[in-house]
């Protein structure tokens, strides 16, 4: 239905009685809800019942129908017990911080959660937020390489490495990189100008992370995309100065010679 209006779901679910009414899925900015029922009929003091309710996603119908198969034949519990068991087992690899603080290490543990989360297994772009209003769901090099230095830190060099691949793949033809990116096509988002913090960053990552792995086949491997990166940010150096040429700061508003930037 549609919010504030008779159709609003919300209403149904007050007073218990659902209309019927069609599906809606947008009307233009106006918020859109749906609500459904079941009658689990008498429930007994003590006594407990529940429902599966599955939703899924897929690039089409039958993807995503297939999914909720999977999901009803392999059943709650076990669905659940898989994903406890994946993502106990992914940070029990995590390199443990300095300290005994118990609080520390599970914040510690949970943030690399969160972290892990953000990167595409696909190929290897870390998103900056899995929000859409505003919408966050871009890859920002210099946020990423924040993120790939913090998991490569933290004993998780696969999933820095990937996100390295996708920068290669990802890198402009001058050799920098925009402000943002699509994260699973690669193609830049909405920017407003240079900002060579954003080539910068990536630099530094890629250089964390050999220092870390001494992986001399990582090394080959982005040889070429760290010297034309290299080559383009000493292109836009000003010979009397050596400071580089203006650019979008870090906050993406006034262009200017910004300290950070700089450095």
């Amino acid at each position: 239905g549609i919010r504030g209006s008779e159709s609003d779901a919300l209403q149904d679910a007050k007073d218990g009685i659902l209309n019927g009414d069609d599906l809606v899925l947008s009307l233009g900015k106006q918020g859109v809800n749906s609500c459904f029922m079941w009658d689990l009929g008498e429930i007994a003091p003590l006594e407990q019942k529940s429902i599966a309710f599955f939703i899924a996603a897929g690039s089409n119908r039958k993807d995503a129908i297939a999914t909720v198969e999977h999901a009803k034949n392999t059943g709650v519990v076990e669905l659940m017990n898989n994903t406890l068991r994946y993502w106990r087992g992914w940070v029990a690899h995590c390199q443990k911080p300095p300290t005994d603080d118990k609080k520390i290490i599970e914040a510690c543990h949970r943030s690399l959660l969160t972290l892990k989360l953000l990167c595409d297994k696909s190929n290897g772009g870390i998103i900056a937020a899995p929000c859409m209003d505003p919408e966050y769901r871009y890859c920002w090099p210099r946020d990423a390489t924040y993120i790939a230095v913090a998991l490569d830190m933290a004993g998780y060099h696969q999933e820095a490495n990937m996100y390295y691949q996708w920068c290669r793949a990802a890198q402009e033809q001058e050799g920098g990189w925009y402000q943002r990116y699509f994260v699973e096509s690669n193609l830049p988002g909405p920017y407003w100008g240079d900002q060579i913090d954003e080539t910068g960053t990536i630099l530094w990552g890629l250089r964390i992370h050999y220092d870390l792995t001494r992986d001399y086949e990582f090394l080959v491997n982005k040889w070429q995309m760290v010297k034309k990166a290299a080559d383009y940010l000493c292109s836009l150096q000003e010979p009397d100065t050596g400071l580089v040429r203006g650019s979008i700061g870090l906050w993406e508003e006034a262009p200017a010679k910004h300290l950070y930037s700089q450095a």
